[in-house]
């Protein structure tokens, strides 16, 4: 069996009870690096060998791990931080137990991308994008996905390319940034480009980054369709399940965010 455990993305007190006993008791648990991962085992009291799954690009290595499952090993996975098999090596691992038929469980908790999400007090849909990318070609692909999408669009992104992926923003957005999320220095920033811009010049960037975006051209689509459906209901006495049906065929905004806004506004 291959268990996928969350482990902390900042705040070592962030992880479960399951997360520690199931540490506690498979045969070895696969990290990506050991040295990262070791300060986490100790302060649990957790005494499982530990070893790193960076090179699954090595098919013997790889073919080892699956022979140890096969044999019945009962083998934990981790990330650095967060929920394993996102945006990193062992979704690999994770592919390779589903081909060769082996048990695969994940133990839920911490994840950057929800963390950041439940903190912006939206009940728009998002998306993630992993970590955004480093091409000039690829950037301008996935800002084209960013523009177009009826939501809110997360990636991760590092302390010393964030100005300037800011920066390069084709649009005019709506842009959250969190950094520390968890930590003692959490913070969350949000704005126009020019805001996010101004502010981050002034901080020490530290810590990994969560980007949450929200094209403004969607933003004011949004408030238009509320206040059409509130003059519905008001001034023409539909039914508020109904106002937000007819306003979801005229707008590109949900038919559930028109409905929930129409509860909370009456």
């Amino acid at each position: 069996m291959l268990y996928l455990v969350a482990t902390p993305i900042g705040n070592l007190k962030d992880i479960s009870y399951r997360a520690v006993e199931t540490l506690k008791d498979v045969d070895l648990i696969l990290c990506e690096d050991t040295r990262h991962s070791a300060p986490l085992l100790r302060h649990y009291e957790i005494s499982t060998p530990l070893s790193s799954y960076e090179q699954f690009s090595e098919k013997s290595k790889l073919k080892r791990i699956l022979d140890l499952l096969q044999a019945g090993k009962k083998i934990a996975l981790i990330s650095d931080a967060g929920t394993p098999a996102v945006c990193d090596p062992g979704a690999l691992l994770v592919k390779s137990c589903h081909e060769a038929n082996i048990p695969v469980t994940s133990l839920p908790g911490p994840a950057a991308p929800i963390t950041a999400y439940s903190l912006m007090g939206t009940m728009k849909p998002f998306q993630f994008l992993g970590f955004f990318p480093k091409k000039e070609g690829e950037q301008k692909a996935l800002f084209e996905i960013m523009s177009k999408y009826q939501g809110v669009s997360l990636f991760f992104e590092s302390p010393h390319r964030i100005i300037a992926t800011v920066e390069k923003i084709p649009f005019e957005a709506k842009i959250t940034v969190f950094r520390e999320l968890t930590k003692k220095f959490e913070q969350m920033i949000t704005g126009s480009k020019e805001d996010i811009l101004k502010i981050l010049n002034t901080l020490e960037r530290l810590g990994e980054i969560v980007v949450a975006i929200e094209p403004v051209a969607l933003v004011f689509q949004e408030d238009e369709a509320i206040n059409f459906a509130l003059g519905l209901v008001k001034n023409h006495k539909i039914q508020v399940n109904t106002a937000a049906k007819i306003t979801a065929e005229l707008y590109p905004v949900k038919k559930q965010i028109i409905y929930q806004k129409l509860i909370d506004s009456i």
